[in-house]
């Protein structure tokens, strides 16, 4: 949620600067990423700023990405040691 305003914003001050040109071709949704921000904007430093925004973007989620890796870990050596993990993580045995 955070990450699209956060990469909103900072694309606008920096159109606003000057920095990023204004959107001036119509691309297909389907475009990759980074190729997309050179044809939207007609210059390398939409491009740039792609690269810029995904970085961001994995910036901002991976503390999220490394807490549920460790919450997943916990409950894998819950479920080795043969403990109860609750209803949602129960397997059936066959």
């Amino acid at each position: 949620m955070l990450s699209w305003q956060t990469n909103f914003w900072i694309a606008y001050w920096l159109t606003k600067a000057g920095l990023i040109p204004i959107i001036v071709n119509n691309v297909p949704w389907t475009v990759p990423p980074v190729l997309s921000g050179l044809l939207y904007s007609g210059s390398w430093t939409g491009a740039a700023y792609q690269i810029l925004a995904t970085a961001m973007t994995i910036a901002l989620y991976m503390p999220f990405v490394k807490i549920n890796d460790s919450i997943n870990e916990e409950r894998a050596a819950k479920i080795a040691a043969g403990e109860d993990v609750g209803p949602s993580m129960k397997v059936k045995a066959q």
